[in-house]
């Protein structure tokens, strides 16, 4: 009974005071719906399952980090040999009910509906055991899901179809169950659509289109399947657990298997045998959960989510203080009430209650309205995080964890600014508070609690936006450094690799077309096509000079690799420093040759003389392969955060030719570019249509995936920088807003205390000036702690992200300097306000106050 009393006097005091109570509410909403925005994407990026049956029981089998195709050495194993997966799945079969294998790196495939022979479209693809989806536990929404007997050569070509693919793209159409697709020209059965909400194995920004057989790679793959070559890991491996079975043992049991299945004949290309005899026992499996599938993205996004995490927790920890700050003055100004209350019996206890329950609902108000900002707040993050995705790949709503999270939030968020007012609430001596005292702001005792809640605001507040200066500072460093090519005017066309049918001649004869037709339309300066362009993907090849052993397969050997058309340098923007570029009498018949950078002839060739010299990859028998014909200047192709990589360009139009089963495979592969590079005078927004058809009219095939400028392309490898970035000004703005509005408060309620005290100094000659000076002296006072203390908690801070910043010191004066001068400008606003007020009182009538 006595709670329900309090409960409602508490919703009255509420109700009859709605400034205070609007104030606050919003104050705990902005910090409660930061932090559980930000909670609700790490929910979703970081903690789900997968949706798929009984998670728990799914495990990874292997850990590692590696991409996502290779032919060496692992240590750490994590990708497979088709050959490899047959034999593990058969040694882990005592403890796993299945084991799947699927795709390590998805690519684009050219599909076609039915006999239409429009341009193709470009889906993304993924090859899968038959058994995948029995092991994951997921079942079709329409149709059927793939089977072990569709996973065997020469089986019916089918394959699944994801339910986004199906309702964007088909309209959710009956009649696709049983069509007929051309993917990669051959025939193939669609035969079921997976459930709403299954992206496939990995978290990633292009979720899967289409599932199909391991068996119909040797299909799309022609001459070159990956299936028949021992030695090409491909493959990632998922199992599921039999029900009471654990996996004690297995991993060790799995890495035997593996430490004898590597000395084999074909297991490893010529070049790592020769290491393995060393490196053999440090070859090993290690298991991991499976649940919540394979944790590229996560990985990716950890840091950034932590980060902003922490900055959500100091918005809130300043909001705390702020409503800490109101309650305490709320509290002494009714602490009268609070003494007559006490003089008529009631109990420390029984105003506790009372003092306790208002800020409870006081936060429970500010929870509800967070949730709200959170649902709007969770949008705008996503569409910041993922800006340049084709597909936005998670959904991000409050789940129950994230409701239960927020609750939780309120409620330890009241008790953590409703507990101290509270306390000094109930301390009230009832004749001290019925004769007045306590006028003065060194006399009363909230004095103390709110001036330190300020200096606290105002030190956190200094490290949100010191930290938010940083980054920025990081990404303009990123954004505008020189990347070795020119940016402005350059276009990038993103393609669906062509079939793997084509000969080297077929494709030669292509590219060809493709850059003449290009160069012909009106506004289009220069053309070119590569394997990969800057910032899209890098190809790692082991350099071997004539008369060296087998290279080590280390960094100081390893080169990036790219294959380009003519007049790619031009059209790239990139400048040869010495030499020429890939020209068009580059033939199959003539001598290949290729164009390096400055870093690898700094590396290989120390002495400047690289100009026909002569180098090769991977074996000492190909270390003749190469004739340097240019120098190019250094360019990042990889991370704009670290100095260019040594880089080889071949020319497209020649080849190598390796006797190796896996390097005449990677031989084939290098001719397939990636897409073309266009150098514009003109409106990119005319010309797409024309570019369109043009690969149209050129290959139907041609799938044309995406038409961006140069610039976005490397605009996405700090997409998550940026938006760290951004959050943190918007909430570091927040907690300077925050922070001002707890130091106004504190000082109106300071110069309603010491109106007596102002009303005599005014009576006995103090000017307006000298009171405005006083009031700013005591803010001031409190600031400049403050600001001591953020500025010793932002050096820990600049030493803790140095390493995550682009050119940024330790020290960052100018984010600091920033950071100080605007927390400064902050507060003496926040304090002119009622400096202002108590220079305009009137001493008659400061000196009948009371």
């Amino acid at each position: 009974m006595t709670f329900l009393l309090d409960l409602r006097y508490a919703l009255r005091r509420l109700k009859f005071a709605p400034m205070f109570t609007v104030t606050v509410v919003l104050t705990l909403a902005l910090g409660i719906g930061a932090c559980t925005a930000i909670f609700s994407l790490i929910d979703t990026v970081m903690l789900k399952s997968l949706p798929v049956t009984d998670p728990s029981r799914l495990y990874q089998i292997g850990i590692g980090k590696s991409c996502c195709l290779t032919n060496g050495l692992q240590e750490d194993w994590d990708l497979y040999s088709y050959k490899l997966y047959k034999e593990l799945a058969r040694t882990a079969q005592p403890e796993f009910d299945q084991v799947a294998a699927f795709q390590a790196q998805p690519g684009v495939l050219s599909v076609r509906y039915g006999t239409d022979r429009a341009q193709a479209r470009a889906l993304m693809g993924e090859y899968v055991s038959g058994n995948y989806f029995q092991t994951l536990g997921v079942n079709p929404v329409a149709g059927r899901m793939l089977n072990s007997e569709d996973d065997r050569r020469g089986a019916p070509a089918v394959a699944v179809m994801s339910y986004r693919t199906w309702q964007q793209n088909y309209g959710g159409d009956p009649k696709i169950i049983g069509a007929t697709f051309q993917i990669e020209t051959f025939p193939f059965t669609i035969v079921g659509v997976a459930p709403p909400g299954f992206f496939g194995d990995t978290l990633t920004s292009n979720p899967m289109d289409l599932w199909v057989p391991l068996s119909t790679e040797y299909l799309t793959d022609a001459e070159a399947p990956y299936n028949d070559v021992p030695s090409m890991a491909w493959l990632r491996m998922i199992g599921r657990l039999k029900p009471g079975a654990t996996t004690a043992g297995v991993a060790e049991r799995l890495t035997a298997d593996l430490q004898h299945w590597l000395p084999s004949e074909g297991a490893l290309p010529p070049q790592f045998q020769l290491q393995l005899k060393d490196q053999l026992s440090r070859q090993a499996i290690r298991l991991g959960p499976g649940g919540q599938g394979i944790g590229e993205m996560r990985d990716s996004y950890r840091s950034s989510l932590r980060i902003l995490l922490g900055i959500c927790a100091a918005v809130l920890l300043v909001g705390c203080a702020n409503v800490a700050n109101l309650l305490l003055a709320r509290g002494m100004v009714r602490r009268r009430q609070t003494a007559l209350q006490r003089a008529l019996g009631a109990s420390k206890g029984r105003i506790l209650q009372q003092s306790f329950l208002e800020s409870l609902l006081l936060s429970v108000m500010g929870g509800v309205l967070g949730v709200a900002i959170a649902w709007v707040g969770e949008g705008l993050i996503v569409r910041l995080a993922f800006r340049h995705a084709v597909v936005v790949p998670v959904h991000v709503s409050p789940s129950l964890p994230v409701l239960g999270f927020c609750v939780a939030l309120s409620i330890v968020t009241g008790l953590i600014a409703g507990m101290v007012p509270a306390w000094l609430a109930s301390r009230t001596d009832p004749m001290v508070s019925m004769r007045g005292a306590g006028r003065t702001m060194s006399g009363g005792g909230a004095g103390r609690p709110q001036r330190t809640m300020v200096v606290v605001q105002t030190a956190i507040s200094l490290v949100l936006v010191a930290v938010a200066g940083m980054l920025t500072h990081s990404i303009y460093n990123l954004r505008h450094q020189d990347f070795g090519f020119h940016t402005e005017n350059r276009e990038i066309v993103t393609i669906e690799p062509p079939l793997a049918k084509y000969t080297v001649a077929d494709l030669d004869r292509l590219y060809r077309e493709l850059k003449v037709r290009l160069e012909a339309l009106p506004g289009v300066r220069s053309a070119s096509v590569a394997l990969d362009s800057p910032m899209d993907g890098q190809w790692v090849e082991y350099v071997v000079k004539p008369g060296e052993g087998v290279p080590p397969s280390d960094s100081a050997h390893h080169v990036q690799y790219d294959r380009v058309g003519p007049d790619y340098f031009a059209t790239i923007g990139q400048p040869l420093v010495e030499g020429r570029g890939v020209l068009l009498s580059d033939q199959e018949d003539t001598r290949p040759v290729a164009v390096v950078n400055q870093a690898f002839v700094r590396r290989f060739f120390p002495n400047g003389d690289a100009i026909g010299r002569h180098f090769g990859f991977n074996l000492p028998a190909y270390s003749d392969s190469f004739e340097i014909v240019g120098v190019a200047r250094d360019a990042k192709y990889a991370d704009p955060a670290l100095p260019a990589d040594p880089m080889v360009f071949g020319a497209l139009s020649q080849s190598i030719h390796y006797t190796d089963s896996a390097l005449k495979e990677n031989e084939k592969w290098a001719h397939f570019i990636g897409g073309a590079q266009l150098w514009i005078d003109g409106d990119m927004g005319r010309l797409e249509p024309q570019i369109r058809r043009v690969f149209a009219e050129v290959d139907p095939n041609f799938a044309i995936i995406d038409m961006h400028p140069l610039q976005q392309q490397i605009d996405v490898h700090y997409d998550q920088q940026r938006t760290v970035a951004e959050l943190s000004t918007l909430f570091g703005s927040l907690a300077i807003l925050l922070a001002s509005i707890g130091l106004y408060g504190v000082m109106a309620y300071a110069v309603t205390r010491r109106t007596v005290e102002i009303g005599v100094r005014i009576a006995v000659g103090a000017t307006r000036l000298n009171v405005v000076m006083l009031v700013l002296r005591s803010a001031f006072a409190q600031v400049t702690i403050g600001l001591a203390l953020g500025l010793t908690m932002s050096f820990v801070a600049g030493r803790m992200l140095h390493s995550s910043l682009y050119e940024v010191g330790e020290v960052d004066l100018a984010a600091l300097g920033s950071a100080t001068a605007i927390l400064l400008l902050s507060a003496l606003i926040a304090s002119f306000i009622p400096a202002q007020r108590a220079a305009s009182v009137e001493p008659v009538t400061a000196l009948r106050a009371d």
